[in-house]
C-alpha cells in the first residue's frame, strides 16, 4: 500500500480493497490494460499474419466529420494510403460537410467513400441532434462492419464512438488531433468517455496526451506491452517524397511572379485562418521584422473567417503593402508556395503536432513556432528551429529576424530540421504503428471469443448481408 494513500475501510475500521467503480476509470482503464496485455501480446503477430495471407478479410473503415482541407484530413490520406498500400481495402465516411478536391484526392488513393452529407447540429450545447446522428451512423457502422473501425475524434467526437458500440463493434480506434486544455473539462469528461469505450486512443504527441489523460507514452510496435495500453501517442507523418515531388513539378518562377513577391526575403504560413492559428500574432510581429529587415515580405497562405480582420490588422500597422494573401491552395500548390518561403512561422496559440512546420522542415526551410504542445515536441529550439513564447509579438519577431539576419544559423536549422523529419516522423514509421494497433486488438478481440466473461455488453447485430455494402467497390 502506498505512503499517504486514501484507504477505505468498513464500518469496523479495517481497511478494504476499494473496488473497480471506487478506484475510477484510470484504474479501470489500467486493470483492462493489464488483461489485454495477457492475451493480445502473443497473439499480435499471429493476427498479423492471418490478415496478411486473408486480403479478403483486411477492412478498415475510417469515420470523420468532413473533408477539408486541413492537418487532420491530410493525415488521414496518409494513413489510407498507406494502408491500400500495404494491401488493406479502405472505406471512408465523412459525416457531415466535404470539398470535392479533398475527396476526389481519397477516391485516387483507392479508398472508398460514403459522403453522408448530414447537417452539422450540434454547435455549441445544443445535443437535440445527437440521437438521429448516432442513430443514422449506427445503421452505417452495422452495414459495413469492418474488423476495425478507427474514429478521427473532432466534434462531434462522441458520437460515433456511440454508435459504433450501440453496432456491436468492438474493434474501435480513436485518434484526437489537438491538445485537451484550450477546450475545458467538458470537452475533457467526454473525451474519457469515449477512451473507456474505445480498445485504444491515439493522440498525436505527447503534449495531448498528457494535457488528455494527465500521462503519456509512446506507441512502439517493437514493445507489445506499449500496444495494450488504453491510450497511447502516434507521431503524424509527414511524405517526404510527395512533397518534393510536388514542388519539382510547379514553375516557382511564374508562382512568384503570380503572388508578386520581389527578390527580398519571404517571411510565411500556411495556416487556416482562425484564431488559434496566431496568424493575428504573426501580422504584429511581422512590423516589427520590417524595422529591422526592411526589405522582408510577408506571405500569408490559407483562408478562413480571420481573413477581413487580419486584413485591417495588417492596414492598421502600416505592413499591408509588404503582405501577400495568396488564399486557399490545393496541397501542391501550398507546398510550392512554401517552397518560397525563406523563414516558415508556425504562431499558433496551440497546436496538436503542429504539420506545416513538419512539412517546412521537409522542405529544408528553417521554422520558427511557437513553444506550446506538439510544437514543442518538434522544434528544438536552436537545433533545428527556433521557438517563441505563445502570443508573443516580440518574441516572434526577435527570433524571426535572428533566422533571416544569420544565413548561416538558417542553413543548419534547416538541415538538421530535414534530419529530424526523415528519422522521427515519416510515413513509413506512422503506418506501421497503426498497423501494429490494429493487430493487437484484433488478437484481442480473437482471444475475447475464446472467453466469454470478456465478451462485450453491447449486443451485435445479425451478420447476413452485413458486409455486402463494403465489399462494393
Amino acid at each position: 500500500m502506498l505512503v499517504g494513500a486514501a484507504v477505505n475501510r468498513n464500518r469496523h475500521g479495517r481497511p478494504v480493497e476499494p473496488t473497480v467503480a471506487a478506484r475510477g476509470m484510470d484504474d479501470a482503464m489500467h486493470d483492462e490494460s493489464q488483461r489485454e496485455l495477457h492475451a493480445a501480446a502473443p497473439l499480435a503477430a499471429v493476427a498479423e499474419t492471418f490478415l496478411r495471407r486473408s486480403s479478403n478479410m483486411r477492412k478498415v473503415l475510417v469515420g470523420i466529420p468532413c473533408l477539408l482541407r486541413g492537418g487532420t484530413e491530410m493525415q488521414t490520406l496518409t494513413l489510407v494510403r498507406g494502408l491500400i498500400q500495404r494491401g488493406w481495402r479502405v472505406g471512408v465516411c465523412c459525416y457531415h460537410e466535404y470539398d470535392s478536391d479533398v475527396a476526389s484526392e481519397f477516391r485516387e488513393a483507392g479508398a472508398r467513400l460514403l459522403l453522408l452529407g448530414l447537417p452539422r447540429r450540434l454547435e455549441g450545447r445544443n445535443w437535440t441532434a445527437m440521437p438521429g446522428l448516432v442513430k443514422t451512423l449506427r445503421r452505417v457502422f452495422q452495414r459495413e462492419r469492418p474488423h476495425v473501425l478507427h474514429v478521427q475524434y473532432m466534434a462531434p467526437g462522441l458520437a460515433p464512438v456511440l454508435a459504433a458500440r450501440l453496432a456491436g463493434l468492438r474493434n474501435l480506434i480513436a485518434t484526437v488531433h489537438q491538445p485537451g486544455w484550450p477546450h475545458g473539462r467538458r470537452a475533457r469528461c467526454m473525451l474519457r468517455l469515449a477512451a473507456r469505450l474505445c480498445r485504444r486512443f491515439v493522440c498525436v504527441s505527447q503534449a495531448a496526451e498528457r494535457s488528455w489523460f494527465g500521462s503519456s507514452a509512446l506507441y512502439d510496435p517493437a514493445d507489445p506491452a506499449s500496444l495494450c495500453r488504453r491510450h497511447g501517442t502516434i507521431y503524424n507523418a509527414v511524405d517526404v517524397e510527395r512533397i518534393r515531388a510536388a514542388v519539382a513539378r510547379a514553375d516557382l518562377k511564374q508562382l512568384r511572379r503570380e503572388l508578386g513577391l520581389d527578390s527580398g526575403p519571404v517571411v510565411g504560413t500556411v495556416a487556416r485562418l482562425a484564431p488559434e492559428k496566431g496568424v493575428d500574432v504573426l501580422v504584429q510581429a511581422f512590423s516589427q521584422v520590417r524595422q529591422r529587415v526592411p526589405a522582408a515580405q510577408l506571405l500569408i497562405v490559407g483562408d478562413g473567417r480571420e481573413r477581413l480582420r487580419l486584413q485591417h490588422l495588417a492596414q492598421s500597422t502600416g505592413v499591408a503593402p509588404a503582405v501577400r494573401w495568396a488564399g486557399r491552395r490545393p496541397w501542391e500548390e501550398a507546398m510550392a508556395c512554401m517552397a518560397l518561403m525563406d523563414v516558415v512561422v508556425v504562431p499558433s496559440r496551440f497546436e496538436g503536432f503542429g504539420l506545416t512546420a513538419a512539412e517546412a522542415m521537409a522542405l529544408g526551410k528553417p521554422v520558427v513556432g511557437s513553444d506550446v504542445d506538439g510544437l514543442s515536441e518538434l522544434i528544438d529550439h536552436g537545433y533545428c528551429g527556433l521557438s517563441a513564447p505563445r502570443c508573443d509579438p516580440a518574441g516572434l519577431a526577435g527570433q524571426i529576424s535572428v533566422a533571416l539576419k544569420d544565413p548561416g544559423l538558417a542553413r543548419r536549422l534547416a538541415a538538421e530540421g530535414m534530419r529530424r523529419v526523415q528519422g522521427g516522423f515519416s510515413r513509413t514509421k506512422f503506418v506501421d504503428c497503426y498497423l501494429s494497433l490494429y493487430a493487437s486488438v484484433i488478437g484481442a478481440d480473437t482471444s475475447s471469443t475464446r472467453h466469454p466473461q470478456r465478451r462485450t455488453r453491447w449486443p451485435a447485430p445479425r451478420r447476413s448481408d452485413n458486409l455486402a455494402a463494403f465489399d462494393r467497390r
